[in-house]
């Protein structure tokens, strides 16, 4: 893989503090947490990382090509 793009202040922010989170209550349920995920810095950052990676295929096996289709 090799991506190892720098994030927005922002979304590092939200990787250094829900980990943290996590770990400091286990029973923590992050069940409220989609405005997290769905904020446009973190989807952008992520479109970057696919970008950088040449748009190879995720977990669900979907390319750039295939969401453009």
């Amino acid at each position: 893989m090799g991506v190892s793009l720098v994030p927005p202040p922002t979304v590092g922010k939200l990787q250094e503090t829900l980990p943290a989170q996590a770990k400091k209550a286990p029973t923590y349920r992050f069940d409220a947490r989609y405005d997290k995920v769905y904020r446009a810095d973190g989807l952008g950052h992520a479109y970057q990382c696919g970008r950088a990676n040449d748009g190879s295929a995720g977990v669900e096996g979907q390319t750039f090509a295939d969401l453009a289709a």
